[in-house]
């Protein structure tokens, strides 16, 4: 019969062995993955996204570009259709927009510009009751 100290070792050998094996899929994998998609695509990326504006949650305009091709998409759950093209040229001269500020910081900038004080008080008054709800309303000005 084996002592304790002859099994513990046994089994930090086993589970070390299982971790080499772990790992040497893992390495596999990532090999396999790394070298597969620069052959796939020749080191070139031939599509990409320039952006993307949601007019609903299902539905969006994409702007891509296709080799030395612009194209706005209409994209929705169930269709893709081409709305037009873009001259590439035409491109390096429009500027984008600013990236668009949260709603809190929008909410609190209309807030602090009217002068509307915000109380904590539900809205029983207007036949609607959220309890706990930011209510701004003119009486309180």
């Amino acid at each position: 019969m084996q002592t304790t100290s002859e099994i513990w070792l046994a089994f930090g050998r086993m589970f070390g062995m299982l971790f080499v094996v772990m790992a040497l899929i893992v390495a596999g994998f990532y090999l396999v993955k790394r070298f597969s998609v620069q052959r796939r695509g020749m080191g070139r990326n031939l599509i990409s996204t320039l952006a993307v504006h949601h007019i609903s949650p299902k539905e969006k305009l994409v702007l891509v570009q296709a080799v030395n091709e612009v194209l706005l998409l209409g994209v929705t759950t169930n269709h893709i259709s081409t709305l037009t093209r873009i001259d590439p040229a035409t491109m390096d001269t429009v500027e984008p927009n600013e990236p668009a500020q949260g709603f809190a910081s929008v909410l609190s900038g209309m807030i602090s510009r009217s002068g509307t004080q915000v109380s904590q008080r539900p809205l029983e008054d207007q036949g609607r009751f959220h309890q706990g709800a930011a209510v701004a309303t003119e009486k309180d000005t």
